[in-house]
């Protein structure tokens, strides 16, 4: 197995087609199909199968495209890191974050920035919680925007913030009419959740149980902004994460502070052996006054409380 053969693979399954990858990578649709074959027999898996004219990939193909991809992506980074440092250039970093922060808050921390400070290539990928802390301590990542429990060795908290979670209702629904909601106020309502059982979704969960309050039916989600559309269309209402809530907001969804007090937390996370960059210093500073000025109730946490935030569980 060598890189030549999985940037073949990858590009292949993103094309959709061995002719197109080949043309992407400007090399001959049979030099393709040789190095996919030869990823295969090096590999002992079956990465593709063809339907008709068009490629896909295997359930193991996909699993292993996942991971190609990622490689592929860290070799890129070391390759531009490098042209960076032989160019004296502004340094290329990358950043990992929830898709609370990332969706809601980055890009406008980026432009506060100003282009004369941002480095030539920024990268932002929306990762899951889990994820994030994986991508800064393997260098994926030069910073992290994650949820604790943050218990990972190697990594170092240089920020920590908790905002109020929010209610979200359609403005059709006669729960909008409030100007606050309580807890009580979601028995026997469907309730748009997020599938993530351990974290935000526990979260909830216990601040409803301790009023004795089991949502009987739910649509669960995968992220904050599909659990906003799932109330847009009136099916549900949510109590969700205030980033999204508020930096995102959604016509028809109507959000609500709630009397009872849900805190939704977020770090900031570094390898504890990465240089800290003047960038990424200003940017964690760019994004504290985003957020600042978008959601009420935010505060940034004491050294303290992220200690108890990094072993929690």
């Amino acid at each position: 197995m060598d890189f030549r053969q999985l940037e073949a693979f990858v590009t292949v399954v993103s094309t959709g087609s061995m002719t197109a990858a080949a043309g992407v990578l400007r090399t001959s649709q049979p030099t393709i199909t040789r190095l996919v074959q030869e990823l295969e027999s090096s590999v002992g898996l079956k990465l593709l199968i063809r339907h008709g004219p068009r490629i896909a990939p295997t359930r193991e193909g996909l699993d292993f495209y996942a991971e190609a991809e990622r490689l592929l992506a860290s070799v890129a980074r070391l390759e531009s890191v490098a042209r960076d440092l032989a160019n004296v250039a502004p340094p290329t970093f990358d950043v990992a974050a929830i898709s609370a922060v990332g969706l809601s808050v980055i890009a406008r921390a980026l432009a506060r920035l100003g282009e004369a400070k941002l480095p030539n290539d920024v990268r932002l990928t929306i990762q899951t919680a889990e994820s994030v802390p994986l991508m800064v301590t393997n260098g994926q990542a030069d910073i992290g925007f994650s949820n604790p429990p943050l218990d990972h060795p190697g990594l170092e908290i240089i920020g920590a913030y908790s905002a109020p979670c929010v209610a979200a209702v359609a403005d059709t629904d006669p729960l909008a009419g409030k100007d606050t909601l309580a807890l009580e106020d979601f028995r026997g309502r469907r309730l748009a959740s997020l599938g993530d059982r351990i974290r935000f979704r526990r979260l909830v969960h216990d601040a409803l149980g301790k009023r004795r309050i089991k949502p009987e039916r739910e649509i669960t989600c995968s992220s904050t902004i599909s659990a906003l559309h799932v109330v847009q269309s009136g099916l549900a209402i949510g109590i969700v994460e205030p980033l999204t809530a508020y930096g995102v907001p959604l016509r028809g969804v109507e959000i609500r502070p709630i009397e009872e007090e849900i805190l939704f937390s977020w770090n900031v996370i570094v390898a504890q052996s990465h240089p800290q960059r003047a960038i990424l210093r200003e940017l964690v500073r760019a994004h504290e006054e985003v957020v600042a000025e978008t959601v009420p109730g935010y505060r940034p946490l004491e050294l303290a409380e992220a200690r108890k935030l990094l072993t929690a569980r």
